[in-house]
């Protein structure tokens, strides 16, 4: 039975960071499609303005995947819709659906991680942008892709490890290890697991995948970006340099 792995999160969430570890090598797919890199490839300087002819692109390749029976994955904030028909066809068409999504916790974090994207060079999104697909994201996860996945994986990156909130195999029910956050993100309490989980290669491959990226920050000594405590800190190294309050983002325009 084909796959097609879905890497879903929020803007600056981590999941480029967390697909290019996890593909190939420890989940075997050659194919991963990512909007952003079609944008680069379509204009380098100026991404955003060729945002929807990328979007376009993506599922055009990912139809064209699904007809050959190939194994592949994307990358979506899943902010929108468009992704439930393709994937109800996938499923009619006797694919498995697994679902990894990076969440973090609350739009000022992936505001201010994506502004120190641009700084190094990354491209940029509008701050209202951010916030509106953070939280249709999130909506769209509960109401309409979990019930659409056939296994899922739900990790917080919110700190400097990714953790894993919740998972669901394959005709298994969900095991939930940090249940205050599945009960932010499903508004549902969910029992903590009975027994020790002992990571699997996909748990392995998140937190290495975050780790090397943020040892590179720090030999570069570049910011790092993080929550905590209600609040977005700003490391360099292991150093605080400024703690931001969630919520005061929109002041420091």
């Amino acid at each position: 039975m084909p796959t097609v792995y879905v890497i879903g999160g929020p803007n600056g969430a981590g999941k480029t960071t967390v697909a290019l570890r996890l593909f190939p090598d420890v989940l075997a797919s050659k194919e991963f499609v990512n909007a952003d890199f079609i944008a680069k490839g379509l204009s380098a300087f100026d991404t955003e303005s060729v945002a929807y002819a990328a979007g376009r692109l993506l599922l055009q390749r990912i139809h064209e995947l699904k007809t050959r029976g190939k194994d592949f994955a994307f990358e979506s904030t899943l902010a929108s819709r468009s992704f439930v028909p393709f994937l109800r066809e996938c499923k009619q068409e006797h694919y498995n659906i697994t679902l990894i999504y990076v969440w973090i916790e609350g739009a000022d974090l992936a505001r201010q991680r994506i502004r120190e994207r641009v700084a190094q060079g990354g491209h940029s999104i509008p701050d209202e942008v951010i916030r509106r697909r953070y939280e249709r994201s999130i909506a769209n996860l509960v109401n309409l892709y979990l019930p659409l996945a056939d296994s899922w994986r739900i990790y917080d990156n919110t700190l400097a490890t990714p953790r894993l909130v919740a998972f669901k195999d394959v005709e298994s029910s969900v095991t939930t290890f940090l249940p205050e956050r599945m009960e932010k993100i499903m508004s549902s309490q969910v029992r903590e697991p009975q027994e020790e989980y002992v990571p699997n290669k996909i748990d392995r491959a998140v937190i290495a995948a975050v780790a090397e990226e943020l040892e590179r920050k720090r030999k570069l000594g570049l910011p790092i970006v993080i929550g905590r405590d209600g609040k977005v800190v700003i490391m360099i190294g292991d150093k605080v340099v400024e703690e931001i309050e969630y919520g005061s983002l929109e002041k420091r325009k």
